[in-house]
């Protein structure tokens, strides 16, 4: 079910938000949020009413130019935004997911955490609940700035280190993102 998930979110959140942009072109954030949450809808009814797709949930990350000198980042779940500016990377989002909260309360360490046994327990996903907390921000932009999303199948496999590396030494788009 991950992969209808994936699909319905998608088509769904980029449907509303060219719905809901406004009149200068692009979304303002508070479209974002509710193209997530259209998202989350559709995702939720399509489990309830297949018993093929029942409990079926995905994870969302969107960054959306809202005009010429800032961007809007939504997040759901443990896919995540980084930003790379002036060859440093930061990650944006905060993972939903059960270590990464212990983590932020102290209860475990980073180290801890990469091998936790319920370190791939989602606390929050689109499609589970009939509504979902969004997180949002908004971030002003800079010349050169550079932003990464990505699952966990590549934040899990490749140290934060080597992302860095690889978006600071390589500028094709197309390119890192093959080497990533």
């Amino acid at each position: 079910g991950g992969e209808v998930a994936s699909a319905r979110a998608l088509e769904t959140f980029a449907a509303a938000v060219a719905s809901g942009a406004d009149q200068t072109g692009g979304p303002g954030l508070e479209d974002l949020e509710a193209a997530v949450q259209a998202a989350n809808g559709e995702v939720h009814a399509e489990a309830h009413h297949s018993t093929d797709l029942s409990g079926m949930g995905t994870t969302l990350c969107a960054v959306s130019r809202l005009d010429d000198r800032r961007v809007g980042i939504v997040n759901v779940g443990d896919s995540r935004v980084y930003l790379l500016r002036n060859a440093a990377l930061y990650q944006i989002t905060e993972d939903h997911s059960f270590v990464e909260t212990l983590v932020r309360e102290g209860r475990l360490t980073r180290a801890q955490a990469e091998v936790h046994p319920q370190r791939n327990v989602i606390t929050r996903a689109l499609g589970i609940e009939p509504y979902v907390e969004v997180d949002s921000w908004v971030v002003e932009v800079m010349t050169g700035d550079r932003f990464l999303l990505c699952s966990d199948g590549l934040f899990n496999e490749v140290p934060e280190t080597d992302i860095e590396t690889l978006l600071v030494g390589v500028a094709d788009p197309a390119e890192v993102a093959d080497l990533l």
